[in-house]
């Protein structure tokens, strides 16, 4: 993922190449053949310019283009012969093998956005909280998940909460073109899409709540209850009063004081599924 940003633009001005070729020389043999392998244009690559190890980067390009911008321009991966008679040299016009399918390539696509969305969300085994790349940082001056009380879900329907709202934001902010790969993550969401999803770990949740809920922001919080004692969700309506690190009751844990405007109260982070600013879009959620 170092590499990947700059590696598109050099994978599009392949596919670009060989898809002028193809269609210009339409008896020729697969494009491919142009170059035999994308090492040798190596030198070009990096003027776009693309870092990396040399085999990295020649592995990385060919992926792209096999699977995602070959299928989509020409119908066939980078390697396979055309199908298309129009397309094989010296083809015959009795060939009526069906050609590859453009929407071959939306399968891959999907596929590889999965992939990386679970490595963002920290669904690969082997991350430890401070190391999922969509929390973000910590707490400034916290000493670690010690400093604080726990904000983990309070039980598995915060937990399932969580984990929908933060898999919708993330797909929503990888399929927004303006945003890059690298940036994805909980400032994002709160940023663009106008919606937080408490993290599981202390520091960090400490952190995104003092960045992103200024006294008197109006928000809708999804609240499972005082120690998630409600069967079901309910959305409360309320501004921000105060943002606390700890509390005095029986747990010592990040809280947030609201008011909706008739009582003041607060609100466990660990008993909130998500949160969203009150002029932002909700998410159409699964049943």
């Amino acid at each position: 993922m170092r590499w990947r940003e700059s590696l598109w633009p050099a994978a599009v001005a392949y596919a670009v190449a060989f898809a002028t070729q193809a269609f210009e020389r339409n008896r020729h043999r697969k494009p491919v053949h142009v170059v035999d392998s994308t090492a040798d244009g190596l030198s070009q690559i990096r003027s776009f310019p693309v870092t990396g190890d040399p085999l990295n980067v020649e592995c990385g390009l060919q992926e792209l283009l096999e699977y995602l911008l070959f299928p989509l321009l020409l119908g066939h991966g980078l390697r396979d012969m055309p199908r298309d008679p129009q397309r094989v040299y010296g083809a015959a016009t009795s060939d009526d093998r069906p050609a590859a399918r453009a929407s071959d390539a939306r399968i891959s696509y999907e596929t590889d956005r999965n992939a990386q969305l679970a490595v963002l969300l920290g669904r690969i085994s082997g991350f430890g909280h401070s190391e999922v790349p969509w929390d973000g940082a910590s707490a400034a001056g916290a000493e670690g998940a010690e400093a604080y009380g726990s904000t983990q879900p309070v039980n598995d329907l915060v937990a399932a909460i969580r984990h929908e709202a933060r898999l919708k934001a993330a797909t929503a902010l990888y399929d927004d073109e303006t945003i890059r790969r690298f940036e994805i993550g909980a400032d994002a969401a709160w940023e663009r899409l106008g919606w937080w999803i408490p993290a599981d770990s202390a520091p960090h949740a400490v952190r995104q709540a003092t960045a992103y809920l200024a006294e008197g922001v109006r928000v809708h919080a999804l609240w499972v209850g005082p120690a998630g004692s409600f069967e079901e969700p309910v959305w409360v309506h309320a501004d921000v009063v105060e943002i606390n690190e700890h509390s005095t009751g029986p747990e010592d844990v990040p809280w947030l004081r609201v008011s909706d405007g008739r009582a003041v109260f607060g609100l466990r982070l660990s008993d909130l599924g998500a949160v969203r600013h009150a002029e932002s879009a909700d998410f159409d959620w699964e049943a």
